[in-house]
């Protein structure tokens, strides 16, 4: 059900106004690394990627943009530090104007979070030395190694050191110079990374800061570096197209403090008092939530609010004077949650917006999301993970919210968003009532087992609904192999007989255990699980999915059914020549 707003309290789709921009929600692309821009140039596939998930009068801020040669800590992701990466830019920030959408660049720089390996010109520049850690971590738990593109390469981060007083002053220079590049390239303004263990946030931290002349040592000193980045980049452009992005509260790549409350407020305090000189309001301040790093680490996250993480974001944002944004683990409710108790002016999403690019209309509508595959985020592929996730059809919502439902029109062609939508005068009740699965499954084949599906297109009923049914028949020995379901959650219900059933996590951990009648068990989405029949007689289940038309991929049709090389089975399997031609000649595949 769409929300609505009521009694004059802001929800999350009312509109807003941010400075000179007036905005048509509140729904904020959150800046994420991609690295997608090869060689530092953005190109075509960032042109798809960000048009691909405005709005009108919406608000987009881009993934982290280097500001020079040295800031970098991943290997393509942009910059905005010379003519070429300006008219780059130039094109993604046309497309987004021409639909209607403001956007602004988000200014990085890394500091010791660089490697010579990569890069031609890092500056490991930060302020202590770096701990080296010997085990291999995820890119989401970045200690001394960090797991570059897919986990084909690991390095340690070297010794870093303090900068010189002139370099300070020097990287100063780069920020302002990058906000000027930025105007350039048509952006309306620019967001200033000072947060999650960068190099601003470098400063920022007493467990990192170590430094004893004016940069280092008391609350002040460590909030100098911000301030003079924040007041050059304002003289430039003007402090209407500034922002600012702290986390006080977040250890991401071991940046702590030791009082996160006190440090928030100590930035505040500045920004409050720059803005009175200026005789401007900054655009915004961006907070990311506490609970942000603990959420970032797993597919699913720990969802809810804590009332410390609570007390430290409503305390910072009844501080700030101005426009205050938040992120970190929002979902639907808890974004509509924080707009409505006065917690935040607006929410950026991250994760959530990588797997459905139109995030907006599915909040919204409160239509089911895609899942997001932790995987892809920082590979080079211009399509796969990056513009290749499914949208809903927006036409086929509308109808949904106004007739209550979408029976599938089988004579239509099936789209990422399901069927097109039955003419309502076609619609009978027989839409919505499936028989097909009293009979028992024919179970005489070679892994003893039938499904009898109620997706979509069997039961036209349940399209654009998010749920669907299936029946499976398993006959003594019977077996459902590994297989996934791209599309949706499975939970089994045992009706009969035992069933041992299992999955595998991401993380290559197990989960299994044999079912009795009237016991159920769920299967998360996109992972392999199976089942078997355990006992000595026919066992019967019904399964039900998050999803009209979940999908199936069995693992051992996948490689031996079809006609992929032997050769390169063998190469990726490490199966044998014969093992290879047996499977493929009892699952019927060639080559």
């Amino acid at each position: 059900m769409a929300e609505t707003q009521s009694h004059g309290t802001p929800i999350l789709f009312s509109p807003y106004k941010m400075g000179k921009f007036n905005l048509s929600h509140r729904v904020v692309l959150a800046p994420m690394t991609r690295c997608r821009a090869l060689n530092g140039i953005p190109g075509a596939a960032l042109v798809e990627y960000y048009t691909q998930r405005l709005t009108p009068g919406g608000f987009l801020i881009t993934e982290g943009t280097v500001v020079s040669n040295t800031g970098a800590g991943f290997p393509h992701v942009p910059g905005i530090y010379n003519d070429e990466q300006v008219e780059a830019w130039k094109k993604i920030v046309n497309a987004v104007h021409t639909k209607g959408s403001i956007i602004f660049c988000q200014l990085w720089h890394v500091g010791r979070a660089s490697h010579s390996g990569n890069f031609p010109n890092p500056l490991c520049i930060n302020l202590m030395e770096w701990p080296r850690y010997h085990q291999q971590t995820s890119p989401s738990q970045i200690g001394g190694e960090f797991l570059c593109q897919t986990g084909a390469m690991a390095y340690i981060y070297p010794k870093p050191r303090a900068l010189e007083i002139l370099e300070i002053q020097e990287v100063v220079e780069h920020y302002r110079k990058a906000a000027f590049n930025a105007i350039r390239a048509g952006f309306d303004g620019i967001e200033i990374h000072g947060a999650h263990g960068y190099l601003i946030d470098q400063f920022l931290k007493d467990g990192i800061n170590d430094r004893t002349d004016d940069y280092g040592g008391s609350v002040a000193n460590c909030c100098k570096f911000l301030m003079q980045i924040v007041q050059a980049v304002a003289a430039a452009i003007g402090a209407d197209r500034v922002a600012v992005r702290i986390s006080p509260a977040i250890d991401h790549l071991d940046a702590t403090d030791s009082y996160p409350l006190n440090l928030g407020l100590a930035v505040i305090e500045r920004l409050n008092k720059l803005q009175l000189q200026l005789g401007s309001k900054l655009a915004y301040l961006h907070v990311t939530q506490p609970r942000y790093h603990a959420y970032g680490q797993t597919e699913s996250g720990r969802q809810g609010s804590e009332d410390e993480e609570a007390y430290l974001i409503r305390t910072l944002k009844r501080t700030y004077q101005g426009t205050f944004m938040c992120s970190g683990g929002f979902n639907r409710e808890l974004g509509m949650q924080a707009v409505a108790e006065g917690d935040a002016d607006l929410v950026s999403y991250g994760r959530l917006f990588i797997s459905n690019p139109d995030l907006v209309l599915r909040l919204k509508v409160n239509a089911p999301l895609n899942r997001y595959i932790r995987k892809t985020f920082y590979t080079h592929d211009p399509i796969v993970g990056y513009t290749d996730y499914p949208f809903l059809r927006e036409e086929k919502v509308s109808s949904s919210n106004a007739l209550d439902f979408c029976v599938a029109d089988l004579k239509g062609l099936q789209g990422p968003a399901g069927y097109s939508c039955k003419k309502p005068e076609a619609v009978t009740v027989d839409d919505f009532v499936f028989s097909g699965l009293a009979a028992t499954g024919n179970t005489s084949n070679l892994i003893k087992a039938a499904v009898t599906p109620a997706f979509d297109a069997q039961f036209p009923g349940v399209n654009g609904l998010g749920i669907s049914v299936a029946r499976l028949d398993l006959a003594v020995d019977g077996v459902v192999p590994m297989h996934t379901h791209p599309g949706g959650s499975e939970v089994l219900i045992v009706i009969q007989g035992t069933i041992c059933a299992g999955f595998i996590s991401s993380a290559n951990k197990v989960y299994f255990k044999s079912l009795k009648k009237g016991e159920i068990m769920v299967f998360p989405q996109g992972l392999l699980h199976f089942q078997i029949n355990a006992g000595k007689t026919q066992a019967l289940a019904f399964v039900s999915f998050s999803s009209s038309s979940p999908g199936l991929q069995i693992l051992d049709f996948a490689l031996f059914g079809n006609d992929l090389p032997s050769a390169i089975i063998e190469q990726t399997t490490f199966l044998d020549d014969a093992q290879v031609k047996k499977l493929k000649g009892v699952l019927g595949g060639t080559g």
